[in-house]
């Protein structure tokens, strides 16, 4: 089984990849606005709309 670590860079690398560089605004893709703005990514793509879940 895969530690935490290790699932996160994946996830990290997976966004890079898809051009989302969220990473690169976010410290903590696993912090409250990283997982905000993950979950509403499925329905909005808007860089303004997402901006709304930061904490």
């Amino acid at each position: 089984m895969e530690c935490a670590g290790t699932l996160v860079q994946r996830m990290q690398k997976a966004l890079v990849q898809m051009n989302v560089q969220l990473p690169l605004v976010v410290s903590d893709i696993t912090g409250v606005t990283g997982l905000r703005i993950l979950r509403d990514m499925a329905g909005h793509r808007d860089p303004a709309h997402l901006a709304q879940h930061r904490d």
